[in-house]
């Protein structure tokens, strides 16, 4: 989803089975659908040569301010996709050199003042906060983890940074339906570390939804 010229959050990017990426599934030539309701957005798209593949997106804004995507991904392949992935990404502009205010727990921290949050006990992947701080000092939050993660990457880019998750990483048989959410929040100010683990705590306690 774009918010201006300079920032996308919660954008889907491309379908994976390695060593294949297809940078082209999402774009409007593979669009088979939009629907908006209510300020829910769901889309609909048909990746070429992937076996029947099916990919819906559903953003959906939250009454305490946040923003949610909630990817479905089905096929009608029989053992052809081995290890799909679906990658979703944020740009947003470069990070400020330093951050303000004391830092939360992190992992995996790049060369900028982007951190990671991680609220233990879940596997295989820890439920997990990524925190950008711009230079003015507003920050955006993005939650993720859970089942439903197969990656997580951090890189500078010409014009700003790119957040990128990896979703699923399973074998994709026909009649199965995989689901997974990924969760947005911006902050005028560097939120606290309680603020964060709270988050991330109501995020991974929500059931994901069953249908659309």
């Amino acid at each position: 989803m774009r918010l201006g010229s300079e920032i996308e959050v919660l954008a889907m990017r491309a379908v994976v089975d390695a060593p294949r990426v297809d940078d082209s599934a999402f774009e409007a030539a593979t669009l088979a659908g939009i629907d908006l309701h209510l300020g829910r957005l769901q889309a609909t798209w048909h990746p070429r040569d992937w076996g029947g593949m099916v990919v819906k997106g559903v953003w959906e804004p939250l009454a305490d301010g946040g923003l949610d995507l909630t990817v479905h991904l089905q096929a009608d392949s029989v053992d052809e996709l081995q290890a799909v992935e679906i990658e979703v990404g944020s740009r947003l502009r470069r990070a400020s050199t330093s951050a303000s205010g004391p830092a939360p727990e992190s992992i995996g921290r790049a060369a900028t003042s982007a951190d990671a949050t991680v609220l233990p006990g879940f596997e295989p992947h820890p439920s997990t906060a990524w925190i950008h701080e711009e230079a003015s000092g507003r920050c955006y939050v993005e939650l993720c983890g859970g089942h439903d993660l197969s990656r997580s990457s951090l890189r500078e880019e010409a014009d700003g940074e790119l957040l990128e998750h990896a979703l699923f990483g399973h074998a994709l048989e026909k009649g199965v339906v995989l689901r997974a959410r990924l969760r947005g929040y911006w902050f005028e100010t560097r939120p606290t570390h309680e603020q964060v683990i709270d988050l991330l705590s109501r995020f991974r306690a929500e059931p994901l939804p069953i249908g659309i």
